[in-house]
């Protein structure tokens, strides 16, 4: 292939990934020509921002989790926490990442799907004319936020730095289950995320008997019965003719729905961002149960004499929150 020919094809292949870029995002917001911050506060006291900066859009979800030591079982001594949830496109790719009060990232999720940018900018596009618009020049810290809390707050729209993160703490998990015990991955899990002022609701539990529960107790509840679903299989292990090949456990699609319902019953900030971090985030699949055919004996020559049928482990997609 010529240099010249060699040329023509770099750029075509350039102008279709800048096409297919903007063939995502949608008309009014190509149209749109400054960028803008657009706050609210949630009714259950979450403080979402919308985002628009360039050719990036973002979703910033906060909760304030403010301790209440009288409803809380557990006797360890809580202090005021803040976790956040970043939701980032870039018109052709998604992100999503957790952060903790000291903006470290506990957990991440890296799309390249056409279909989670679209859900996106629907989501993104559906209540976008709020009271507290700001054009992105006149402010970068919003009114109300305290200094020390966005002293190492990254910048939401710089997609590139964002996936680049999300990228190094997946090396690292990687690494670890490779080359470490079952006992580190499971270290590894408790101190990636658990959801500030609870013991249940994360990737371990902090638990030390079934009734010691966390300040939210609500949310805190719902996690520990979920995680005491019957039907479940760990992450990296092999149960029910399935081969469950990511970092957390997935669970029956009816302690699924059960778990749902309590989040959205218990009507507390903590429950619907549990909710959402674990169905919109972190769990994309559950599992139903299926009989299948599987040879119990065989002759010496490799031919089935006996058949028995067996549960086996069928994933479906969850619902989102």
């Amino acid at each position: 292939m010529t240099s010249c020919r060699l040329r023509q094809w770099v750029t075509l292949l350039l102008l279709t990934a800048a096409t297919s870029s903007e063939s995502r995002r949608p008309a009014w917001l190509r149209a749109n020509k400054y960028d803008f911050v657009c706050t609210r506060v949630l009714p259950d006291g979450e403080v979402e921002r919308r985002i628009h900066k360039g050719h990036v859009s973002t979703i910033e979800t906060t909760v304030e989790l403010v301790p209440i030591p009288s409803e809380s079982t557990s006797p360890a001594v809580h202090e005021f926490q803040v976790l956040t949830l970043l939701q980032v496109t870039d018109g052709r790719h998604f992100i999503q990442l957790i952060y903790d009060s000291g903006w470290e990232l506990r957990d991440c999720e890296y799309l390249k799907s056409a279909q989670a940018v679209d859900e996106f900018y629907e989501y993104f596009a559906a209540d976008i004319d709020c009271p507290h618009q700001k054009a992105w020049n006149e402010t970068r810290i919003l009114p109300g936020e305290d200094d020390n809390f966005t002293s190492s707050k990254p910048d939401v729209t710089d997609y590139g730095s964002l996936r680049r993160e999300c990228r190094t703490l997946h090396k690292r998990v990687r690494e670890l289950a490779q080359y470490h015990s079952h006992s580190s991955i499971q270290r590894l899990k408790r101190e990636l995320f658990l959801y500030p002022g609870t013991n249940w609701c994360g990737s371990g539990s902090n638990a030390r008997k079934f009734n010691e529960l966390g300040y939210n107790a609500a949310a805190d509840r719902c996690c520990r019965d979920h995680d005491h679903c019957p039907y479940t299989i760990e992450g990296f292990t092999r149960k029910f003719n399935f081969f469950n090949f990511r970092f957390h456990t997935i669970s029956h699609c009816d302690c699924d729905e059960r778990f749902r319902a309590c989040l959205k019953l218990s009507s507390t900030a903590a429950g619907n961002m549990v909710g959402k971090l674990f169905f919109n985030v972190v769990q994309t699949k559950c599992f139903l149960f299926k009989h299948v055919k599987k040879c119990a004996k065989r002759s010496w020559w490799g031919k089935c004499l006996k058949y028995e049928k067996e549960k086996a482990a069928v994933l479906r997609d969850a619902l989102k929150y």
